[in-house]
């Protein structure tokens, strides 16, 4: 993935992308949510490039789920 210059396209309102920004001298990454605005609590961020998150990782089947975890039986006897 490339990054894209907020001044050449935004993303979709609603969309959660990673966000390239600048706050005076400092440089940084995030992870910012566009509503027609950035969602920032920090006014002076200005965001100059953004691009999509990818895809989450895929289940290699080793993870454990809800059914495996062990169960104990907290009940006094």
């Amino acid at each position: 993935m490339k990054w894209i210059i907020v001044k050449e396209r935004l993303p979709e309102i609603g969309d959660t992308v990673l966000v390239y920004y600048r706050r005076g001298d400092y440089r940084g990454a995030d992870i910012m949510r566009y509503i027609g605005r950035w969602l920032t609590v920090d006014p002076l961020v200005e965001v100059t490039h953004w691009m999509p998150l990818p895809e989450p990782p895929k289940e290699s089947g080793r993870e454990k789920t809800d059914d495996s975890v062990p169960r104990y039986n907290t009940q006094k006897s």
